[in-house]
């Protein structure tokens, strides 16, 4: 704490979560009490929390408890380590990017995506909010993806708590390898129906551009007719969707973007204004 009592960060720490969000803020611009404190919340210190949707639909989502724990990691008593850096990606708490995505998906009456009897792909899905919105609105199938096993056990969790459990399924492993390890699966495998999914979801996964490459190439290989469609919630300000849109039109497929226009609690909630965390929309799809 400095002198007035308020946190302080280790600058290498923050220099180095700015670069993996792929922001251009000036240096000490980023307010990381409200960065991880607004994350969800009070949710954040609760094993379940109710996400509300709309006016009408609240969804319970399991995740680690005590999502300040990070932020204590990046104090001034902490290191820069492999496994600081591994914490902050690891998505084991909600994102305000999974919030405004599920919420998006829970517009009613005019919902901006048909969900009931599709099947659904998150990736680098985390707690999983948007896909489990997507079970909670009459999915047939979602599989959610993530290289950590922790938050895809709160998925499941999720997915039990809600009663829909039968239609989730979780695979661990790096997207990369993603298409291959589907194409490998037997004919009666559950599993196969996602090497053609209808709609493929995710929010705040393009943490450098080479990650956007590897996700256009992704979608090159899972969006094979005009119907199927993929969506995508990152910050506003993250400049590494450049290199995403580019490798999206590289890969033959149509990418717009547009800003995102969601339903909004009345409560003041200072997640909803602080600039960090405005987001847009990308649409992906296959030309006609």
């Amino acid at each position: 704490q400095d002198e007035n009592g308020d946190p302080e960060y280790r600058e290498d720490l923050v220099d180095e979560i700015r670069r993996l969000e792929g922001r251009t803020s000036p240096k000490g611009e980023m307010d990381l009490d409200a960065l991880f404190g607004q994350v969800g919340g009070a949710m954040e210190q609760e094993k379940f929390a109710d996400v509300v949707l709309n006016d009408t639909w609240v969804i319970t989502v399991s995740q680690q408890a005590g999502g300040g724990n990070f932020l204590n990691l990046i104090r001034r008593e902490s290191e820069l380590t492999p496994q600081v850096i591994e914490d902050f990606n690891s998505g084991e708490t909600i994102y305000p990017t999974a919030v405004i995505m599920a919420r998006w998906l829970a517009i009613w009456p005019r919902p901006p995506v048909k969900l009931t009897g599709k099947t659904i792909i998150e990736l680098g899905a985390g707690c999983g909010l948007p896909g489990l919105t997507a079970a909670l609105l009459g999915a047939e199938r979602v599989l959610f993806t993530d290289r950590s096993e922790g938050p895809l056990r709160d998925v499941v969790s999720s997915a039990v708590m809600n009663n829909f459990a039968d239609r989730v399924w979780t695979l661990t492993g790096d997207w990369n390898d993603l298409h291959s390890r589907l194409l490998e699966e037997e004919a009666d495998s559950p599993l196969l129906p996602f090497l053609m999914p209808d709609i493929i979801l995710s929010s705040f996964i393009l943490f450098d551009e080479a990650h956007g490459v590897e996700i256009a190439e992704l979608l090159g290989k899972f969006l094979q007719t005009p119907d199927q469609v993929a969506y995508f919630v990152e910050y506003y300000r993250q400049v590494n969707t450049r290199a995403f849109k580019k490798a999206c039109t590289d890969a033959g497929l149509n990418v717009k973007e547009d800003e995102i226009v969601t339903w909004e609690p009345e409560q003041n909630n200072p997640m909803e204004a602080d600039q960090e965390w405005f987001t847009v929309l990308f649409t992906v799809s296959k030309p006609t």
